[in-house]
């Protein structure tokens, strides 16, 4: 056993990994990742398709904010609602302690271990199956980023608690 810890242990040992990626490719991959800060653009999927859509970042701006102002569609928030939400959920759980336990001992810690928590942020997914709008740039879709918001653990447990049910669906998603 200590043989194999000492062999395993041995960085001379370690198996070194190959670029698959020649020179030229590698550089263009990094133009790409760096155009936001050399052209103000970004390299992104189009909302449904496979295609890789570059945009402008000051454009999307534009868009999102002429999106946002639809007053029949959002509400303008006073504040933000993090600290509520959290409230909320620290509410929940003591009301449903007994049975949150039962479901899973931990569960309850999961739902309310906010500390690091933000707002969700919106973005814009680029419609490139539309036709485009006048001035020759197409439409966006907005979509709300929920990752790191104060109701992602409750979503993920919720998803836990019920993925079970989806192998007796007469229909597969």
């Amino acid at each position: 056993m200590d043989k194999m810890r000492a062999f395993l242990n041995n960085p001379d040992n370690k198996r070194r990994v190959r670029d698959n990626m020649t020179p030229s490719q590698r550089l263009a991959m990094r133009e790409l990742r760096d155009l936001p800060h050399t052209s103000g653009a970004q390299v992104v999927f189009e909302d449904k398709g496979n295609r890789f859509v570059v945009r402008d970042l000051d454009e999307q701006d534009n868009q999102l904010l002429e999106k946002l102002q639809d007053r029949d569609k959002f509400d303008e928030l006073d504040a933000d609602p993090t600290e509520r939400v959290k409230d909320r959920l620290g509410d929940f759980c003591t009301r449903w302690k007994d049975e949150l336990n039962a479901f899973h001992p931990n569960i309850i810690n999961f739902i309310t271990d906010l500390d690091d928590t933000h707002p969700s942020k919106v973005k814009g997914l680029i419609k490139c199956h539309k036709p485009p709008r006048p001035g020759g740039q197409h439409g966006i879709r907005l979509l709300l980023a929920s990752c790191g918001t104060p109701t992602q653990p409750a979503s993920k447990f919720l998803q836990m608690s019920f993925a079970h049910l989806f192998k007796h669906l007469p229909h597969k998603l």
